[in-house]
């Protein structure tokens, strides 16, 4: 790496903290407003399926027998749910697996969906009670991204498994990639999105409670190990560090772009580099 000039430790405090504070108004605008148009996404698919759906009852001679009571909305709406929960097992896009208390919310939004199919199929809330329904439905459905979310959100061990000698090179999330093919990473990429933004809300406490002073001190002397070619000297800190707050100290400075891995190595990024020589990110 070319030598920087580097801002000293003082001088990082305050441009860190003011990254740091816009990184999350950033991501909670772009949350929240990927959240918002979320039913928007809904009804885009609804409406190809519901085409597809009108298609088919009109070959089959369906839409002459109208006094038969037929929940093509809510089928769409189910259909839509299903397709974001294959998502999540088929194209994990967070390295690593489903631990016991991810399972604990993947069970709670199972069993959220099986409520509303129950609703759907098996009651007829939806003919004579349809506000109630709907209103089930628009808070359920939420409720069973943001568990979705929540477990979908990566954990300590994506993070420190670039120097627990787990042989992998950077987080694992290219190596999930690499596994999957082209169309199946495009079918998830909508649902991925919707379910990292809820995860961020609803998931990621590290990303919106306030940093102890050891963790800010450990973000500065990180960073200004790398910036110095010292990588090892950033790695031994990393590691005698407690490992949640390593874990999170990895967190915001992959979020802030800042570092990056390199055939399993922690290395400063261009970002980081222009960070520590006091130009703009």
């Amino acid at each position: 790496m070319p030598e920087l000039w580097i801002l000293g430790s003082d001088d990082i405090y305050p441009p860190l903290m003011a990254a740091i504070k816009a990184e999350r108004r950033g991501t909670l605008i772009f949350s929240v407003s990927t959240i918002l148009l979320t039913p928007f996404f809904i009804l885009a698919v609804l409406a190809l399926l519901l085409m597809g759906l009108a298609f088919i009852a009109v070959q089959g001679g369906l839409l002459s027998r109208t006094e038969e009571s037929r929940p093509w909305l809510a089928t769409g709406v189910n259909i839509v749910l299903a397709y974001i929960f294959a998502s999540f097992f088929a194209a994990p896009r967070r390295g690593g697996t489903l631990d016991w208390k991810d399972m604990k919310w993947v069970g709670g939004a199972l069993g959220i969906f099986a409520m509303l199919l129950v609703l759907t199929y098996a009651t007829t809330l939806q003919d004579h009670r349809p506000g109630l329904f709907w209103l089930t439905y628009a808070v359920a459905s939420p409720a069973m991204l943001a568990m979705l979310g929540k477990a979908y959100m990566p954990k300590d061990p994506y993070y420190l498994g670039w120097f627990e000698s787990l042989s992998r090179d950077g987080t694992g999330e290219d190596l999930v990639n690499q596994g999957l093919s082209e169309s199946v990473q495009f079918a998830a990429f909508l649902p991925g999105l919707v379910l990292e933004c809820y995860g961020q809300i609803f998931g990621s406490l590290w990303l919106w409670r306030r940093l102890d002073p050891s963790e800010t001190r450990l973000m500065v002397d990180t960073l200004l190990s790398l910036g110095a070619g010292d990588d090892a000297g950033a790695r031994d800190r990393l590691r005698m560090a407690p490992k949640g707050s390593t874990a999170d100290v990895l967190r915001w400075l992959s979020k802030l772009e800042f570092i990056r891995f390199d055939e399993g190595n922690l290395r400063l990024s261009d970002e980081g580099a222009k960070f520590l020589s006091g130009r703009t990110v």
